[in-house]
């Protein structure tokens, strides 16, 4: 997991180059103002998913993990926290979603959380474990993209 400002994150030349070009399309679009939907970067390599989301309790809402996309969090508008659990954390399995990359988990395998603001950059990595979209106090609406990096894009 990294996190960051996008303002920052965009001028890291360290990260892979498909991290950097999904940096770049956050950082070119105006995120806050658009409209909600999918967004086509590469085909099924590289997109994101434009959407507003209310936040809920921790218990509410359940930690997952991708086994094939690096996800690139941007949280565009409102206040979020997001919870993580340390590499290498393996939980318990509650469904597994392959037609959407997803895995949701059982319990609580993700002690440790940044609490996200307009503008901040979260990367998690196939098979990290996180909990998007939970209150930092008062539920309330966000806006966020998430750019789906395809892992086949980081070895080529």
């Amino acid at each position: 997991m990294q996190t960051g400002q996008l303002k920052e994150m965009v001028k890291d030349k360290s990260l892979p180059a498909p991290i950097q070009k999904a940096l770049q399309v956050l950082h070119l679009r105006d995120i806050a103002n658009m409209q909600t939907g999918r967004v086509e970067i590469a085909g099924e390599d590289m997109y994101a998913d434009v959407f507003d989301a209310v936040t809920r309790r921790y218990g509410d809402q359940r930690a997952e993990a991708h086994e094939q996309y690096y996800d690139v969090q941007y949280l565009a508008r409102g206040a979020e926290r997001l919870h993580y659990a340390p590499q290498g954390t393996e939980g318990e399995v509650a469904a597994r979603i392959p037609e959407r990359d997803l895995i949701f988990y059982r319990g609580t395998p993700d002690p440790e959380y940044i609490d996200a603001v307009p503008g901040t950059v979260t990367i998690f990595a196939p098979g990290e474990i996180h909990r998007p979209t939970v209150a930092a106090g008062e539920p309330m609406e966000i806006r966020k993209a998430v750019v789906k990096v395809h892992s086949s894009l980081m070895t080529s």
